[in-house]
């Protein structure tokens, strides 16, 4: 069975079980529609257990382990009175990661990965000092709908963030229907071409749902490494060069800025 075939197999698996769910505990089409967005990944995720090993993962199998998913996924939104306010995780996936929002549970992982000592310092921010730090982060700066962490489809595990900053909080002045995109991938990850596939969803998502003209982007000049992850995809050098005062570490370096129009955006994968 080709992917196609497969992930047609699992997604009819999956909305059957999704209708049962919905049947029982009377939610509306659009929340089901919203869970089924959030766990799309896990969808994709059983089809190739499936594909892989159909002996042991069989349908049975399979639509009895995402009833448990979709299960799950709703009593924590109920236990959080978000069932009706939630929003579908309208971020494409990509070959090797795909984005979902923070959650609280994600503290100790991005602990891990944020209290590296230079890590923060190359975006703009000082290393995290305890999982209390982080989860605040997690509580604050990324309880948004474009603040994503970076999921590793093969295993699951965080390894960065992506999104985008709308004008009011932004680190370069921005017309209204402009945003600031700002990314970051772990040590143990870097010059594996992951932040280039992260920062080209974001894009995907800004192009496809977001009433968005144009992106602008800015990395230190001692870091080019982040340059030319915008440069793969589709970023160009504005010619500015400034300071940023905003930002938490290093608003005395100088930053290069770059940018690119959605209008004409072309797709660049390293």
């Amino acid at each position: 069975m080709d992917v196609s075939g497969r992930n047609d197999s699992a997604d009819r698996i999956a909305r059957q079980c999704l209708k049962q769910t919905q049947s029982s505990f009377g939610i509306n089409s659009q929340q089901a529609n919203a869970i089924y967005s959030c766990l799309w990944p896990s969808v994709l995720g059983y089809a190739h257990l499936c594909h892989k090993n159909p002996e042991v993962y069989t349908e049975e199998y399979i639509s009895e382990a995402l009833s448990n998913h979709f299960l799950a996924q709703l009593l924590l939104l109920k236990s959080d009175n978000k069932v009706d306010t939630i929003e579908p995780c309208l971020v494409p996936s990509g070959e090797r990661v795909y984005l979902r929002k923070w959650r609280e549970s994600d503290a100790s992982a991005l602990f891990k990965l944020a209290s590296h000592p230079e890590l923060g310092p190359r975006a703009g921010w000082m290393p995290h000092k305890s999982v209390e730090e982080s989860l605040n982060v997690i509580r604050t700066f990324f309880a948004n709908n474009h603040t994503w962490a970076i999921i590793l489809k093969e295993s699951g595990t965080i390894v960065g963030c992506a999104g985008y900053h709308c004008s009011d909080t932004s680190n370069i002045a921005l017309n209204q229907d402009e945003a600031e995109i700002g990314y970051w991938i772990a040590a143990d990850y870097w010059n594996q071409g992951l932040c280039t596939e992260a920062l080209s969803l974001v894009i995907e998502h800004c192009k496809r749902y977001r009433n968005i003209s144009a992106l602008y982007g800015e990395h230190f000049i001692d870091n080019p490494a982040s340059g030319r992850v915008m440069e793969k995809c589709g970023f160009t050098d504005t010619g500015i060069r400034k300071n940023c005062p905003k930002l938490q570490f290093g608003s005395e370096k100088e930053v290069r800025v770059l940018s690119l129009s959605l209008s004409d955006a072309a797709e660049h994968r390293d």
